[in-house]
């Protein structure tokens, strides 16, 4: 197995004697984009300014190439770029801006006008080349940095938030430009975010990360549908939680008492086991009359309390046994009228279901 491109362990950060920061193992291959997924606070900043080797750990390695690196080392320095949350402009045009780190470098001319025109191509931003900086949005100011960091062509590119103030559909489409860009130059990517929806899309892996450290890490659907622990839910998205009994397990087929209501689950957690029982929203099912034919093995009737249209997507809130979140497209929102106050059947297949054991 070839050595990663970025490796991180034993990273510690200590702010006023108390652990910040603690991360154990993280490491990134060439060409792989690993998602840092966390809420506001949870550490991710500080971890890529580590990585970046632009603050110094208080504990651990970094290793960038096969060779352990920090902030002293220039030839480590030059491996690695980085496209910061708050966006450091520099007088002039976007073209100069793009342009400075490869003068810095002393990339010949030639080469320099080539790698800016890649990038500002790949960023859309070829008709603001010769626009002043002051003058630019936040989100254009955003993508040129983003576009600075990625001309210089390094093996390591870190990115902080790049695109939270680019609006859609322009966001979306260039995220899908960058991830085959960096496919294709094998750039070993960390892309820290708080939205899960980039996270999921982007995202060869997830490291999600809360109170300075790792909770897990893995592909995508792996996290999102089996979370470590609650925590990891919260942050994914998983909006229903239940405290539960495991009854009984039949081969692999558990049954999970949440109150009165007993819930099927295909787990193998032995019965007696308190646990948490977690459906994500998109898995369970709506209908407006009792379905006669149906595989599901979880079924509910209940009560549309709350509907809330996000886009694409509408949010449905249900009472029932347990209340229930669940997600479906807004055509069917609308075609299905559930309004407040609408009876509904929420199902839900035993495979959808997962279960924490509680310690």
């Amino acid at each position: 197995m070839s050595e990663p491109a970025l490796r991180a362990s034993g990273i510690r950060r200590i702010y006023r004697d108390t652990m910040s920061l603690e991360v154990d193992e993280l490491s990134i291959s060439a060409g792989e984009v690993l998602c840092l997924l966390g809420s506001s606070g949870a550490g991710k900043s500080t971890l890529l300014r580590i990585l970046g080797l632009l603050e110094r750990a208080d504990g651990g390695e970094v290793v960038i190439g096969g060779k352990r690196a920090d902030p002293t080392n220039l030839e480590a320095r030059r491996q690695v770029s980085a496209a910061m949350q708050n966006v450091v402009m520099f007088k002039g045009t976007v073209d100069d801006n793009v342009r400075y780190g490869l003068k810095v470098r002393g990339v010949p001319k030639r080469d320099a006008v080539h790698a800016v025109t890649q990038a500002l191509q790949l960023l859309e931003l070829e008709n603001l080349s010769e626009r002043r900086v002051g003058g630019l949005s936040g989100g254009e100011a955003q993508r040129v940095a983003l576009a600075r960091s990625i001309a210089v062509d390094t093996e390591v590119l870190l990115v902080d938030e790049p695109l939270a103030q680019v609006d859609e559909p322009l966001r979306e489409r260039l995220a899908s430009r960058l991830k085959q860009h960096i496919r294709d130059r094998m750039v070993a990517t960390l892309w820290v975010t708080h939205d899960r929806s980039e996270a999921l899309a982007l995202g060869d892996r997830i490291a999600v990360i809360e109170d300075g450290k790792l909770l897990q890490t893995g592909i995508p659907m792996n996290v999102f549908s089996r979370p470590a622990d609650e925590r990891v839910a919260r942050l994914v998205g998983t909006e229903n939680i239940q405290q539960g009994v495991v009854t009984a397990n039949e081969r692999g087929l558990a049954s999970v008492k949440v109150g009165d209501t007993v819930f099927e689950a295909s787990s193998n957690v032995s019965a007696g086991s308190d646990v948490l029982l977690l459906v994500r929203p998109e898995e369970i099912a709506m209908a407006t009359s009792e379905p006669q034919y149906s595989s599901p093995r979880n079924r509910l009737r209940g009560r549309v309390s709350d509907a809330v249209v996000q886009g694409a997507l509408t949010k449905i809130y249900v009472e029932a046994e347990i209340p229930l979140v669940a997600v479906v497209t807004s055509p069917t929102y609308r075609d299905m009228e559930l309004r407040p106050g609408t009876t509904v059947w929420a199902s839900f297949k035993a495979t959808s279901v997962h279960l924490i054991r509680r310690t």
